[in-house]
């Protein structure tokens, strides 16, 4: 039993089932996105946020969720340093990436329903801005592959040495300079995800609220 999965290895093949329907899913769903999208002749702003949340997702249900199914099946026993490095970066950079752009998509609609004449976000700005936060999502992934290690396994009575992908904070050697990048990884984790939340709950419940000002005006 790994150091990762000693109190969830009852609940992968539930998990591997689960991961397999939604990647499924969502490559039909956003494909179809994709195409819609992308053949429309209007370029707005909308448009814009809305094919960089769907190729992300895409990105995801390709790339990242089957490679999730793999790590657990095999219980994080992975041999290969680059392959555990590679998936805590795409996992730590597309999954709060999606929720930034989420938060971008309630803005966009903020200011178009609430402040149709500002012209605030332009279709160049959104693009700027899906790259500024790219970039950013990229660094905190690559931050987060200081995290986690390829430890080898003693607790298997095994000829051959068997290693596992292994987060900092779970060593017994742990240096305070890894817990401390390992909680700022989690705190900006944590932070984009609720930035989205509060994000789209508020901009809607005041699209919301200018929607009801105009109607009772009529």
């Amino acid at each position: 039993m790994t150091l990762m999965t000693s109190t969830m290895s009852e609940q992968v093949p539930a998990t591997l089932i689960m991961l397999g329907v939604f990647s499924s899913i969502g490559c039909i769903g956003n494909t179809i996105v994709i195409v819609i999208y992308s053949t429309k002749k209007d370029r707005l702003t909308s448009t814009v946020f809305i094919l960089a949340l769907a190729m992300v997702d895409s990105f995801a249900c390709i790339c990242l969720i089957p490679l999730t199914m793999y790590i657990e099946s095999v219980e994080w026993r992975i041999e290969s340093e680059f392959l555990c490095k590679f998936y805590y970066v795409i996992n730590n950079s597309f999954i709060p990436f999606s929720s930034l752009l989420i938060s971008c998509i309630a803005f966009d609609r903020y200011f178009a329903i609430c402040h149709p004449f500002s012209q605030i976000i332009t279709v160049s700005r959104a693009k700027h801005i899906i790259v500024a936060m790219l970039f950013l999502a990229l660094l905190l992934g690559g931050v987060s592959s200081l995290t986690i290690v390829l430890q080898r396994d003693s607790s298997l009575n095994s000829t051959e040495p068997e290693y596992e992908c292994t987060e900092t904070r779970m060593l017994n050697n742990t240096t305070k300079a890894q817990l401390i990048i390992f909680y700022i990884v989690q705190g900006s984790q944590f932070s984009s995800f609720v930035l989205c939340i509060l994000s789209v709950v508020i901009l809607y419940i005041l699209i919301f609220r200018s929607v009801l000002i105009v109607s009772s005006a009529d």
